[in-house]
């Protein structure tokens, strides 16, 4: 295990509350890799992406999306909304 300075932690410890200071945002950002990259790249990836694609258009096919313009946005450590998810999902006829 090493100890990197940019984590300002112990690498054995686990400390989670270090990836939330938005201040370290633009560091941190490029240890943000879901999928990994280069030869041990995750061999489901496509998948995983096949899988999202088929879920959204399946969501888009059967509802009618209503997205709720006046949610506030938290932008760290990903682009998210602060109190629920602001869509609204009604069965089509």
């Amino acid at each position: 295990m090493s100890a990197n300075t940019w984590v300002r932690v112990p690498a054995p410890v686990f400390m989670p509350h270090s990836w939330l200071d938005p201040s370290s945002a633009k560091t941190l950002s490029q240890y943000q890799l879901p999928f990994g990259t280069g030869q041990r790249q995750c061999l489901g990836m496509n998948l995983a992406y096949a899988e999202m694609a088929a879920v959204l258009s399946e969501l888009g096919r059967t509802y009618t999306l209503q997205a709720d313009t006046s949610t506030e946005w938290r932008d760290f450590p990903i682009k998210r909304p602060v109190s629920g998810l602001p869509i609204r999902l009604t069965p089509k006829p």
